[in-house]
């Protein structure tokens, strides 16, 4: 399976300190094995799925999109909740 980054989620990656990197890459890891632990949204976002997940006491989410004709799973954003979907549509769309 052939992993890529999303802008968005680049730079969010790039602003967190180790421990929470190393859950988010668990959180990775556990999408390459089942691409399909995250709910699939509809409407607007039709097509990505989000995986939630805690870091910490912080509930996390990560938006992506897996094409299993071609088998590549594209991690598309990583934030908390706030304001996540608003900004995933905006940046998307």
């Amino acid at each position: 399976m052939k992993v890529t980054q999303g802008g968005h989620f680049y730079r969010a990656i790039n602003r967190l300190y180790r421990p929470e990197r190393e859950i988010l890459e668990t959180a990775i890891k556990k999408l390459m094995i089942d691409p399909n632990a995250g709910k699939l949204k509809t409407g607007d976002l039709a097509g990505i799925q989000v995986l939630k997940f805690k870091v910490n006491l912080n509930l996390m989410l990560l938006a992506y999109i897996y094409n299993p004709k071609s088998d590549v799973l594209n991690l598309l954003d990583y934030a908390s909740h706030e304001n996540f979907y608003q900004d995933l549509k905006r940046h998307e769309h």
